[in-house]
């Protein structure tokens, strides 16, 4: 009976992997009918969906970060107060105002804390807000589906110089920020990453496995 109690309970993991999406998407909100989008260096706003933009895709790049496709940058807030301004920032994984957590019915909000992100309650600025109306209730676009249904997977390397150490994102390459796996720098057409933050400085590198987490 425990035999087969433990292979439902793999066959259950190996299926939720499976069913894991970790690729980019746009940050929908259904009341505006408008998504999420990086204006400028590091402010956000919404505009009319457009899914071929970099500047409106985002992806997870840990368990409750979030990083723009296009700056390279991760969404966060200046403080955790009701009103405050969510922008972009350099992404650092111990830095709590970087951290995200979906809640029920599509609310999104700064881990821990009833501050959502929401749209129309300040000019044209995404902010946090202590409301949980529809402007605080976010979908990942063509979806009904909240933002964490595109969680998080770790990349594992393959080959390279790292011992299977996971892809680190985003990473710096040649002066340059990647937040997927890349083929530039190479002419074999296999697509990398580096294992640090910062292949320049320390060099450390592996193969990634799935054409999925490639550079767009």
């Amino acid at each position: 009976t425990m035999t087969v109690l433990l292979g439902f309970l793999f066959l259950c993991s190996f299926r939720l992997t499976l069913q894991l999406d970790s690729s980019a998407f746009l940050i929908y909100n259904e009341d505006h009918k408008r998504c999420a989008e990086v204006k400028g260096n590091a402010s956000i706003t919404t505009s009319v969906c457009k899914p071929q933009s970099a500047a409106q895709q985002f992806r997870w790049i840990s368990e409750h970060q979030l990083i723009n496709m296009e700056s390279k940058l991760c969404i966060g807030t200046t403080s955790k107060k009701d009103m405050a301004l969510v922008a972009l920032f350099p992404c650092n994984s111990n830095n709590e105002l970087q951290k995200w957590e979906c809640k029920n019915e599509t609310l999104f909000a700064i881990q821990g804390e009833s501050l959502h992100f929401n749209y129309g309650n300040k000019q044209d600025k995404v902010i946090l807000y202590k409301g949980t109306g529809s402007w605080s209730r976010w979908k990942v676009y063509g979806t009904e589906d909240d933002l964490c249904s595109h969680g998080y997977q770790d990349i594992y390397t393959l080959q390279g110089n790292s011992n299977g150490q996971p892809c680190v994102f985003p990473f710096k390459f040649n002066g340059k920020w990647y937040a997927e796996c890349t083929l530039d720098g190479r002419s074999d057409n296999l697509y990398w990453c580096a294992t640090t933050a910062d292949y320049t400085t320390d060099q450390m590198y592996g193969f990634c496995p799935s054409k999925q987490s490639r550079d767009s």
